[in-house]
Order: structure tokens, then sequence, then C-alpha cells
């Protein structure tokens, strides 16, 4: 299981990871989010991963 996100909008940065939410949906059933997770490496390059998350509503 996934954590549950602390935000369900805008840009938060924990620690090295930046995360933003880039859509957010709820359904009768669960949540989905739509993030995109960039980690600071340094000024160079980052790395930039996208992903569909959805959560189960309990």
């Amino acid at each position: 299981a996934y954590p549950t996100f602390l935000h369900s909008k805008g840009k938060h940065t924990y620690g090295p990871f930046v995360v933003e939410i880039l859509n957010h949906h709820q359904y009768p059933s669960m949540t989905s989010h739509m993030v995109k997770i960039m980690k600071k490496v340094c000024v160079s390059h980052q790395i930039n991963v996208y992903a569909n998350i959805f959560e189960s509503v309990n």
C-alpha cells in the first residue's frame, strides 16, 4: 500500500524530492493522483519521474 499523500495539490518538498500534484480525482472507492516527482541531485541535472497513483479509500 502506498502512503497517503500529505497534500492533494501544488508542489511540496520532502527532503531531496519535490512532489508536484499534476491532477487529483476523487472517485467513490478510490483517489487518483497524477504526480511529478523531481529529485534534487545537483544543478546540472535532475531526475523526473511521472507516476499515476491510485489509492483505495478506506
